[in-house]
């Protein structure tokens, strides 16, 4: 999920001691089958879940497992394209393709395709009949907020913790205000 990272700031609400501000993905689906990423790295995500109940942020998702595998061609035709094919598994199974996206973007706007699917095994095994091999591995866990209309997720992967926001409103900030 932190495709095309791009340095920013701290949201002017959570304090630099507690939120590095190394990488910036921003995740809005906009209706047109788009969506716009700004992630944040995290040092305190037990700081952050407070700052969110404070705000009066739901919980509508507790921490969930999610085992990911990404594919590409033997070529890494994909990677080259700065295109993602990633199958899912959390509560759902979902396949998703991610367009290409301008990494040099202050926020990456791509194109994003997901269906649900039935069967992870069998999803692999099609694609990899299509030619396409799991080349990445990794899980994590998320939990999902919701705050005025906007979906908040808090990742923990085995390098770090983030924190992500998307919104179906194009007009949504980057922060996260009370």
């Amino acid at each position: 999920m932190c495709a095309f990272p791009v340095w920013s700031h701290i949201p002017e609400t959570w304090d630099n001691k507690r939120t590095i501000h190394s990488r910036k993905v921003f995740s809005m689906q906009t209706g047109d089958s788009h969506e716009r990423e700004v992630k944040f790295y995290i040092n305190d995500p037990q700081w952050i879940s407070a700052q969110l109940k404070s705000i009066g942020a739901e919980m509508i998702k507790e921490r969930v497992h999610e085992y990911n595998l990404r594919f590409d061609t033997p070529d890494q035709t994909l990677k080259f394209n700065h295109q993602v094919l990633r199958l899912r598994k959390d509560s759902a199974i979902r396949l998703t393709f991610k367009g290409a996206s301008d990494s040099t973007a202050e926020v990456a706007d791509r194109e994003e395709l997901e269906v649900t699917v039935s069967d992870f095994a069998t999803t692999r095994s099609i694609l990899e009949r299509l030619g396409f091999q799991a080349f990445m591995v990794y899980e994590k866990y998320r939990t999902t907020y919701t705050h005025k209309g906007c979906e908040i997720v808090l990742d923990q992967l085995p390098f770090g913790h983030f924190i992500d926001r998307k919104s179906t409103r194009l007009n949504s900030s980057h922060r996260i205000r009370s």
